[in-house]
């Protein structure tokens, strides 16, 4: 901008400053930058004044006085970008006119003057759309329209003096001099900077058009390349793109697998397969069994079992890195390949729900191009954690079914020690497996691990079985000669002679019994001796068994080592919740020797030497992978421990008291001063001091929170112990505003800065209360000798405190909403139920001592339980635990039936009657599944709707303790029914019997005749006989019952072999006269078509030559000709025995006969499948010489010729004798002289 010009415009500015009153100037300070409805707003204010004079007919919005107006605030928008030294230019420009005509609107004459002459301003002033966009780069331009506006000031400065000046001088020159006359050189002035401004512009424009035709050449260019480069840039963007994308899908998916499991499978497997030595373990490549099992093109299952100590983990191992070797290098097939190991030193790894979830993890991780719906269908489920914790074991044994059927590859399924896991999750295990193996028949291969057990032969008879027993005999041989050497390099053993090395060999060879721990822990003894000749000597005194071995141990540690330290050591490791490393282990052996107040003390006596102090335990323990953690050298090392097999029992372990130790010393230790000490303690405030505190800071000023600061560093400085809560919460965030900042640090930094000091504290916050478990449940036997009323008021306690400086697994980090008691109490029931830790449901029911408690507790009991956690959710937690295999307890039952049933007692049913659907839904879920148990439980919880039992009536007598269920909206005839058919198609035989008892008579009395007998056919036809045996007890009527699509019931198990149903049948009166409708055969002529042997000899005692022949329309053959048909000798003499006759003819005489199934007696059976047997038998019978001569007549029927000559050369084949066919029959078949 020109000199001239802005000294000008800032001259004028400075002048019309000064000519203010002092009382003026912050009148002007005060006005804000103009807006588009201020300059309305303003015009209309002064256009209302002026209408108060009458003469006045135009109005000033349309007019140029507002043209002049957003002249003036356009001008003041557009100086100050290019005027930065005195931003008070532009503010000034537009304040200075506001302020003039406002002081001019309290006289009407002269505002109507200055008016008129802003309005013949207005016509002058340049418009702002063809300057606006040249005005900052022409300073000609520039300095031009400042003249013009500095003059505008000028005249707004000279009609302030004006009114400024006394009225005697007003008046004189409103007399002899008009306002127009006074201030017309203005007018004159801006008409020339008019003038010049418009020359300016149109100068400016041609300047800007010469530039752009210079630039256009250059312009051209720089647009092509500006297109390279957009299409190169666009390309790159569209790959970033693409790149984004697939990691956000991939952030997606990584974030999903984590959901299912984050259990660390992989870590099991390598420590293993660091134990396998050199080409050990590839004897199992080339035995049959394996063969078979790898080579087959359909889905197959081996389990291959053997002692424990054998190696199985380790050889187990191998075949997995051989799997996965496999999966890697194959080129032209995908393998995937899952795989768990069970193990007693993780609990958690001995769930159904961990190792299921893991193997899903593990498959859906290899498995990229499944089918959308199957990706829609996990992510919804596993979206967060909240919905993962809820998903059924159901859900993830289908999932892991859907993937291995649209993955497209080769699958296999390892799981290893799986004899480790109780008997209902095994159980869980084994039914999932085998159901995975049925519903992938061709792509799937499963193998399994284990000990040898009964139970797990049953459950794997589908599998291929193979016992290991001596296949590792080499690999023993290799493990003794590699150890020995190492030893020998490590100097732990003395340089042996050949002989004595072979010596030593051959005896640990011998002895070994496939067992490496045993070999392992032998040399350990060998390694104890200081010469070659000790060792020679030493040999026939070492213990060939393992429990003799074991006790020699113990035995060396009471007499050499510290045996209290060494039993403190293995009660940790047997019973702590997951191996303990040794910082951790070294803190919590030393919490048994005394009781420490502070950690300082604890850490001066668990300071010792590790080598050393492992010693105490010579080699039952040892130090594990890179992260240091202590393990038993072998699972029956725990075992031994716990039996009474060893002579010292100072080291026997109990499991109960065992975990009662390590659950106490775990609260000692997070109860050490520097960790919950109280003056590391504070009260977290109520959510009502938080609104009280809040709403009295805001009363008082909202303009000052010093009085809030002032009350909340008091409240903190004179109560002792009391705090606001962390800032984390947006409620809480009122007080951290208002209150000093740096009173509390987050807790979740405090928490985590205390987890990296104590090494043992992230174990005792997260662990403590599993090992309250086993304790709760043997609380009340008479031996145990702990106080279990103290030790329940003190767990409660533990359960809703809430320590600033730690956290318990089921808190979150402290805010208001987690402060009232149902909101902790949700909090803690739902960590329990999802990690299966019941007793936490029997602390908190059973606290509530008081039956006023008690009853203003029940409906947050009931709602936890009846009402969905989640909005658009309608699972509850009685569905999730009815609904997941061996997920509560009868703890958890109790709890949940006690809740139900005192809620009943207060006349308030609530929830529990108004959708009683879902109840009879998991009813039928758990016939479903067999599960008697939560059948049982389910029916107990039924009872407990209203109007739905009465009591037991047996013979007119009325049994109070006894109830039976009565017709209600809640179960009806037809879900009893339903109910029924469901357990027999899942042959749930124990609800079956259940369901027949006393307690349903109302029901049953209310099934036909009909009903019964489908309900008796539906079992025989299927062969169930033990549950038709359970419904004979109730429904023996259905016998007599008949259907036009159905066998009757004799016929049916006749058909399919069940001796039982049939015998059963007969025993009823079950005629075996009743032709079935399906192929018009009577029972005795099914048994024989099918070769039921057994189901014959059943018939027999009701059989008599008035029944044996029976035969029907469209069945002319008898029982007899069946039998001689499928060759069953036993059963040809059987019935020949009963009276049936061979020499029985059709009977031509009846219509029916004369259907193309005629000849269907005995002899043209025989013609048709001639047995040397079966006739020795024929000929043996009474009735010889009427079956030969009808036996010689089959060549004469209509006949094929093959069969004929068949016929022919069987008999001249019949040696002629006195037992079989004298000369003459001979010639009666054949026409010839017998040789």
């Amino acid at each position: 901008m020109s000199t001239s010009g802005l000294d000008r415009l800032e001259k004028s500015i400075e002048n019309f400053k000064l000519s203010l009153k002092p009382e003026d100037h912050n009148t002007l300070k005060n006005y804000p930058d103009p807006s588009a409805e201020d300059i309305a707003s303003f015009v209309k204010d002064l256009d209302a004044k002026l209408q108060g004079k009458q003469k006045r007919r135009r109005t000033l919005q349309s007019s140029p006085f507002t043209t002049f107006i957003r002249s003036m605030q356009q001008f003041s928008s557009i100086v100050d970008t290019c005027v930065q030294s005195n931003p008070e230019i532009a503010a000034l420009v537009w304040g200075g006119m506001k302020f003039v005509l406002l002081t001019f609107s309290n006289y009407l004459k002269y505002l109507e003057e200055i008016v008129d002459m802003c309005d013949q301003m207005g016509r002058l002033c340049p418009q702002f759309e063809r300057f606006s966009k040249l005005f900052p780069k022409h300073k000609n331009l520039q300095s031009a329209i400042c003249e013009f506006y500095a003059i505008i000031v000028d005249f707004f400065r000279e009609a302030l003096l004006f009114l400024y000046s006394s009225v005697f001088k007003q008046l004189a020159v409103a007399t002899f001099r008009p306002f127009e006359e006074k201030f017309g050189g203005i007018l004159k002035s801006l008409n020339l900077a008019k003038e010049t401004i418009d020359k300016e512009i149109t100068l400016s424009s041609e300047q800007e058009l010469h530039v752009d035709r210079l630039n256009n050449a250059q312009l051209r260019t720089d647009v092509q390349d500006l297109c390279h480069w957009a299409r190169t840039h666009h390309q790159n963007y569209q790959d970033r793109r693409i790149q984004v994308s697939e990691e956000a899908r991939r952030s997606k998916r990584e974030r999903m697998l984590r959901n299912i499991s984050v259990y660390p499978y992989y870590s099991d497997f390598t420590n293993n397969l660091h134990k396998r030595f050199e080409n050990s373990g590839i004897w199992i490549y080339d035995t049959p069994e394996y063969k078979s099992w790898f080579d087959s093109t359909k889905s197959v299952g081996l389990w291959y079992h053997a002692i424990p100590g054998f190696g199985k983990s380790v050889l187990t191992a191998g075949v997995i890195d051989s799997l996965l070797e496999m999966s890697r290098t194959s080129r032209n097939e995908r393998h995937y390949v899952a795989y768990f190991f069970c193990t007693y030193k993780n609990a958690s790894s001995l769930s159904a729900q961990t190792i299921l979830s893991s193997l899903l993890h593990q498959m859906l991780y290899y498995s990229q191009n499944l089918p959308r719906s199957i990706l829609d269908d996990l992510e919804s489920r596993f979206e967060d954690k909240a919905r993962s914790s809820r998903v059924l074991l159901s859900d993830i044994q289908r999932f892991l079914g859907d993937i291995l059927q649209n993955n497209q590859a080769n699958n296999y399924i390892v799981v290893d020690g799986l004899d480790e896991c109780i008997d209902k999750e095994r159980g869980t295990i084994l039914r999932a497996l085998k159901k995975l193996l049925e519903d992938a028949p061709q792509n799937l291969k499963i193998l399994i691990s284990s000990r040898g057990s009964q139970d797990m032969i049953r459950a794997l008879q589908s599998f291929q079985q193979f016992d290991l027993k001596g296949s590792n005999q080499n690999d023993i041989e290799a493990f003794i000669s590699q150890r020995l050497q190492d030893k020998e390099l490590e100097g732990q053993l003395p340089e042996l002679p050949g002989d004595i090395f072979d010596k030593v060999k051959s005896f640990l060879t011998e002895n070994a019994k496939g067992l490496f721990i045993w070999v392992d822990l032998q040399i350990e003894e060998i390694c104890k001796e200081a010469r070659p000749e000790d060792i020679e000597a030493v040999l026939p005194t070492l213990p060939k068994d393992l429990d003799e071995l074991y006790d020699r141990i113990l035995r060396r540690i009471s007499r050499l080592r510290r045996p209290d330290v060494a039993r403190e050591i293995f009660t940790w490791v047997a019973y702590a919740i997951r191996p303990l490393t040794l910082e951790e282990l070294k803190e919590a052996t030393s919490l048994g020797s005394t009781e420490f107040k502070t950690w300082e003390a604890l850490h001066k006596t668990a300071a010792v030497d590790e080598s050393k102090w492992l010693q105490n335990c010579e080699s039952l323990v040892v130090v594990n992978g890179p992260i240091q953690t202590v393990e038993f050298a072998h699972s029956t090392i725990k075992e031994f421990l716990e039996s009474s097999k060893s002579s010292n029992t100072s080291f026997k372990l109990e499991q109960v008291p065992g975990h009662y130790r390590l659950g106490n010393a775990c609260v000692q230790y997070f109860g050490l001063q520097e960790i919950t000490g109280t003056e590391n303690q504070r009260i977290a405030v109520s959510r009502q001091s938080i609104s009280a505190l809040a709403r009295a800071s805001v009363k008082k000023t909202q303009d000052d929170t010093s009085w809030a600061n002032w009350v909340a560093r008091k409240v903190y400085q004179y109560t002792p112990g009391f705090t606001s809560v962390s800032s984390a919460s947006a409620t809480s965030t009122v007080v951290v505003r208002v209150a000093d900042p740096m009173i509390v640090a987050t807790q979740k930094q405090t928490f985590k800065s205390l987890l990296q000091k104590y090494p043992l504290l992230e174990y005792a916050t997260s662990s403590w209360v599993f090992h309250f478990e086993p304790w709760n449940l043997h609380r009340h036997e008479a031996h145990f000798e702990y106080p279990w009323e103290f030790t329940e008021r003190k767990i409660y306690n533990l359960l809703f405190e809430n320590f600033y400086t730690i956290r318990f697994p089921w808190q979150t980090y402290f805010t208001p909403e987690s402060l009232t008691f149902k909101e902790k109490t949700v909090q803690l029931l739902d960590w329990a139920l999802n990690n299966k830790v019941d007793f936490i449901f029997d602390i908190v029911w059973d606290h509530h001592g008081s039956a006023e408690s008690r009853s203003r507790d029940i409906d947050l009991f009931m709602d936890f339980w009846l009402s969905p956690p989640q909005k658009n959710d309608d699972e509850t937690n009685l569905k999730r635990v009815c609904s997941r295999d061996n997920f509560a307890g009868d703890r958890l039952w109790d709890h949940i039936t006690s809740v139900l049933r005192y809620n009943k007692v207060r006349k308030n049913p609530g929830i529990i009657s108004q959708e009683p659907n879902y109840l009879f839904l998991l009813l039928c879920s758990a016939c479903n599944r067999s599960d008697k148990l939560l059948f049982d439980r389910l029916v107990k919880i039924l009872e407990l709707f209203p109007r739905m039992t009465q009591p037991l009536k047996i013979a007119g007598s009325l049994y109070i303790n006894e109830t039976q269920f009565v017709i209600s909206k809640y179960f009806s005839p037809a879900d009893y029914e339903r109910l029924v058919k469901i357990a027999i198609d899942s042959d749930s035989l124990e609800i079956l019997k259940s369901l027949q008892s006393k307690k349903y008579d109302e029901f049953i009395s209310m099934f036909t005749i009909a009903t019964k007998f489908k309900l008796l056919h539906s079992v025989a036809k299927v062969g169930k006989a033990q549950c038709f045996k359970v419904l004979m007890s109730r429904h023996a009527g259905g016998l007599t019952g008949t259907h036009p699509e159905y066998q009757s019931l004799i016929q049916r198990a006749s058909e399919i072999g069940e001796v039982e149903i049939v015998e059963m049948c007969l025993q009823r009166q079950s005629s075996m006269r009743l032709r079935s409708q399906k192929d018009h055969l009577y029972p005795i002529q099914i048994a024989a078509k099918y070769n039921h042997l057994n189901v014959i000899k059943a018939m027999m005692p009701y059989v008599d030559e008035n029944n044996v022949d029976l035969v029907g329309p469209h069945a002319t053959n008898t029982a007899l000709a069946y039998a001689i048909k499928n060759q069953n000798i036993e059963m040809v003499q059987i019935l020949l025995d009963a009276g049936a006759r061979p020499t029985l003819l059709p009977d031509v005489s009846k219509p029916y006969n004369l259907d193309a199934e005629g000849n269907g007696y005995p002899c043209y059976q025989f013609a048709m499948n001639p047995n040397l047997d079966v006739f020795d038998i024929l000929l043996a019978h009474e009735m010889r010489a009427d079956f030969l001569k009808s036996l010689a007549a089959v060549p004469s029927l209509v006949i094929s010729d093959e069969v004929r000559d068949k016929f022919s050369e069987f008999m001249r084949s019949v040696r002629v004798g006195p037992s079989r066919m004298s000369p003459a029959e001979f010639s009666l078949f054949t026409g010839e002289t017998p040789p």
